[in-house]
C-alpha cells in the first residue's frame, strides 16, 4: 500500500483504482474505434483487422463500464441505502458481482469470436450481451444520476453544508448526464462498426461524452484534494462530525 508522507491516506483505494481503469479503458475504446474508422476512410477494410480492433474495443468497454459503476457506487453508496433501504443489498450484488460477470462474460465471447468470425451462435450471444449490459448500464446510470440529484437538493436547502458532498453531487451528476448521452449517441447508428458519415459523427459525439465523464471524475479527485487541504485535517473532521446523525446524509471518501 502507497502512503503520503503526511498521511496515512493510501493511494491505492477503490475510488483510485476504479479511476484509472476508467481511464485505460477510454483511451483503449478511443484508439480502436479511430484506428476502425482511418481504414474505413481510406478504403482498407480488412476484416481481421476490424475483427481485432473489435475486439479491443470491447476490451475498453469493459473497462469502462466496470471502473464507472464501482466509482459512482462508492460515492453514492450512502445515499442509494437511504433512498433503497429494502433493495440495497439487491442494488450491491447486482454492481459488484452481477454486472461485471456479465461484462467479462461478453468479453470471453468478444475474444472466441475473433478466432470463430463466422460462428453464428458466438455472434448472436455477443449481440444479446451486448444488449443486456447496456441495458443494465443505463439503469444503473439512471440510478446515480437520481441519487446525485437528491443529495444536491437536499444539501442546496441545508445551512452549512459540506462543500465537499455538493462538489461530489455536481460532479457525480455531471459524469452521470454525460454517460447517458454517451449511451444516446452510440445505441443512435444501429452499428457498433460503420462506414457512413452520419454513424462516424455520432460515434465521435458518443467518444466525448464518453471521455468528459472521465474528466468530470478525474476533476472531482482535484477538487476533493485541494478543498480537504485548505480545510485541513481538523476542520474536515469536523466538518464531518456535524454531518453525523443527519438523515439520509452520505461523507466523503476518506480518500482525495
Amino acid at each position: 500500500m502507497i502512503k503520503r508522507g503526511d498521511g496515512s491516506k493510501a493511494v491505492l483505494t477503490v475510488l483510485n483504482m476504479s479511476l484509472f481503469v476508467g481511464i485505460v479503458g477510454v483511451l483503449t475504446l478511443t484508439a480502436s474505434l479511430t484506428a476502425v474508422k482511418y481504414k474505413a476512410f481510406h478504403s482498407s477494410y480488412d476484416q481481421r483487422a476490424i475483427r481485432f480492433c473489435e475486439f479491443w474495443s470491447s476490451v475498453g468497454l469493459c473497462f469502462w463500464q466496470i471502473s464507472f459503476a464501482c466509482f459512482a457506487f462508492k460515492r453514492s453508496e450512502a445515499e442509494i441505502r437511504c433512498q433503497f433501504p429494502r433493495s440495497f443489498n439487491f442494488i450491491r450484488i447486482c454492481v459488484q458481482v452481477l454486472f461485471p460477470f456479465l461484462l467479462i462474460g461478453n468479453l470471453t465471447i468478444s475474444i472466441a469470436k475473433v478466432i470463430f468470425p463466422t460462428d453464428a451462435r458466438l455472434v448472436l450471444t455477443n449481440r444479446t450481451l451486448k444488449l443486456v449490459c447496456g441495458g443494465i448500464g443505463t439503469v444503473f446510470d439512471f440510478l446515480f444520476a437520481f441519487c446525485f440529484s437528491r443529495a444536491l437538493h437536499r444539501l442546496n436547502q441545508e445551512i452549512g453544508a459540506n462543500p465537499q458532498l455538493k462538489t461530489i453531487s455536481v460532479h457525480g451528476l455531471y459524469a452521470s448526464g454525460s454517460l447517458l448521452l454517451s449511451y444516446v449517441f452510440i445505441i443512435a447508428p444501429g452499428r457498433s462498426i460503420d462506414g457512413s458519415d452520419e454513424a462516424t459523427i455520432l460515434v465521435a459525439l458518443s467518444m466525448f461524452c464518453l471521455v468528459n465523464t472521465f474528466v468530470a471524475l478525474f476533476a472531482l479527485k482535484v477538487r476533493l484534494h485541494f478543498m480537504r487541504e485548505r480545510e485541513g485535517p481538523r476542520s474536515s473532521t469536523e466538518r464531518n462530525s456535524s454531518q453525523a446523525g443527519k438523515v439520509c446524509e452520505f461523507t466523503p471518501s476518506d480518500a482525495p
